[in-house]
């Protein structure tokens, strides 16, 4: 696996996400209504290319404005194929083909840290590696890493600083609270910084498994599947977890996933060792009304818990049952963060649902999703989803002990297609 070196870590803490925010501002209305990026945008087609042979000519030629743009772009773009990528793998997994489930979810999460970092100023290209600093200038990373090399420990790096905690104060609020007063106020014995940090590298850790182990890439990506173990992960199990996380995906509006939230709350509480929480505590810390003490105390203190969230922990590897369905609870937590993120920015900058429209209605009719008359009417769409969802659990429980993916494909066709429609939480996640 390689590091970043002193001067790459250097470089790479001069990035300014500051500059991605005005980047959005400054897009003029009449283009942001029709397209991500300008035409004529020297790096909109083949960028690695383009700034290769900028850095080539004496003096570089490097367009810093344009890049800048760019690098901003690829932020929600990046977001949008790797919802795709996402959706593609629970197909995979629906049909029990695990290992193309792995090397789809694989690249969700590669695409989900390239827009992550897009966000804060940093660039993934090819192996030269642009960092947007304050002022709207541009350097290159003086490291020249591959993307699936470089990404890693740039995300690691990053994930060690404040902005981190920073960014996750800002899209993680239970209740309208930051991750970081929640924990400082229920006692937690671990910093936010440090919660932050374990968060980003857990979500991400097969890009860096993937890169330290080029055999196991190899084993997914190149080799045939019918020589790797099979995995024997039972179709309840598979229907379970499949639920599980299209909950966690349930939208309330603002781009915001309110389940997602609750989850990252319960799973820090526990890795603090925070004090006990209960109706009363909760009234004298937080001041809440007795009423909504009582719902936080049960959603906090319930033994229920989304199975994405204890999945994403396990560090599993390609040959253990199940594995692939670690690889993608990752995958879609690290594209929830990356989602908010950019949404943020875009919100910062006024963005509308008129703004995007020309993406999503595109993208909702090329990609066969019900079309709302209007973005803000996600929740139709998510009812719509959510009676699948249910038509499907009341049938595992129907075939407790038999349940086969080939009957419940047959006999829920239905539902089937639904489910790996990821490309309906990009447009929840940026427009909504």
């Amino acid at each position: 696996m390689h590091n970043l070196t002193p001067d790459g870590k250097k470089a790479l803490r001069k990035a300014a996400r500051g500059e991605i925010d005005d980047c959005f501002l400054s897009s003029a209305t009449s283009v942001r209504r029709r397209k991500w990026l300008h035409k004529s945008n020297r790096y909109v087609q083949d960028c690695s290319k383009q700034y290769d042979e900028d850095l080539k000519t004496s003096p570089p030629s490097v367009d810093h404005r344009a890049l800048a743009h760019y690098v901003a772009a690829s932020g929600p773009t990046h977001i949008i194929d790797g919802w795709s990528f996402l959706g593609r793998a629970i197909d995979a997994t629906l049909r029990a083909d695990s290992t193309s489930a792995v090397h789809l979810a694989y690249y969700a999460e590669l695409r989900a840290a390239m827009a992550l970092l897009a966000s804060e100023g940093i660039g993934v290209f090819n192996r030269h590696h642009p960092i947007v600093l304050r002022g709207g200038r541009t350097c290159v990373c003086p490291q020249k890493l591959g993307t699936h090399k470089f990404v890693w420990p740039c995300l690691q790096h990053w994930a060690g600083l404040s902005r981190a905690r920073e960014l996750l104060d800002t899209i993680v609020r239970p209740a309208s609270f930051s991750l970081s007063n929640w924990m400082s106020r229920l006692n937690g014995k671990v910093a936010s910084s440090v919660l932050a940090e374990k968060w980003f590298r857990t979500w991400g850790m097969d890009i860096g498994l993937f890169d330290e182990d080029h055999d196991l890439r190899n084993v997914v990506s190149y080799r045939p599947s019918e020589f790797n173990p099979h995995d024997d992960s039972d179709a309840s199990t598979i229907l379970s977890f499949v639920n599980d996380l299209w909950r966690c995906l349930e939208p309330c509006g603002g781009g915001r996933f309110p389940n997602f939230e609750q989850g990252v709350l319960r799973r820090s509480l526990k890795a603090t060792k925070a004090q006990p929480i209960d109706e009363a505590a909760l009234v004298n810390i937080f001041g809440f009304e007795r009423g909504t003490a009582s719902a936080w105390a049960n959603i906090l203190t319930s033994s229920a818990e989304l199975s994405i969230f204890k999945a994403a922990e396990s560090v599993a590897t390609t040959a253990r049952a199940g594995s692939h369905l670690s690889v993608i609870a990752r995958s879609a937590l690290l594209l929830l963060v990356a989602t908010a993120s950019a949404h943020h920015q875009m919100q910062k900058a006024g963005y509308k649902s008129l703004d995007l429209e020309f993406w999503w209605r595109r993208h909702a009719v090329a990609r066969g999703l019900r079309l709302p008359a209007t973005v803000s009417s996600s929740t139709d769409s998510w009812a719509d989803l959510k009676a699948c969802l249910d038509d499907m659990m009341s049938w595992v429980a129907d075939h407790s002990g038999t349940a086969d993916l080939g009957a419940w494909r047959r006999e829920q066709s239905h539902v089937v297609e639904s489910l790996g429609a990821m490309e309906n939480v990009a447009i929840w996640g940026l427009v909504a």
